[in-house]
């Protein structure tokens, strides 16, 4: 997501500073290498960090997206490979982050204990996950 133009990128340095920190610094070192990359292998690249996102917790996940988000707009500009990226990245965590808070609430729902919770949210996880 980082910008080609040094001035935006600095900015969007700027933005991980104060929204993500621990991530300030392996986005720096990374920087020079994913600027090389051309269109197809950066969707390619981000398709492949798909599954290492899905494992964050809820609060990873927001930051992550809240930076995302931040990242893509630190220009003011949304270029069509920003917004491919944005979006790729974004459909298929949403809909994993989304699908853990409402599994969550239905498991809720009707329960006062906290074995009981457990093993709902743990019965309803299993039947939507394919690979069980």
């Amino acid at each position: 997501m980082l910008d080609q133009s040094a001035a935006t990128r600095e900015s969007q340095f700027e933005l991980l500073a104060i929204h993500d920190p621990p991530q300030l610094q392996a986005t720096q070192a990374l920087a020079p290498s994913a600027g090389c990359l051309d269109v197809d292998t950066r969707l390619t690249l981000a398709q492949l960090a798909v599954p290492a996102r899905r494992q964050l917790s809820p609060g990873q996940y927001r930051t992550f997206r809240n930076c995302l988000q931040r990242l893509v707009q630190a220009d003011r500009q949304v270029s069509l490979m920003k917004f491919s990226l944005e979006k790729l990245v974004l459909h298929q965590l949403d809909t994993v982050f989304q699908t853990s808070v409402s599994d969550r609430a239905l498991a809720h729902a009707g329960r006062n204990e906290e074995p009981a919770i457990r093993n709902a949210f743990a019965s309803g996880f299993s039947l939507m996950r394919p690979w069980n």
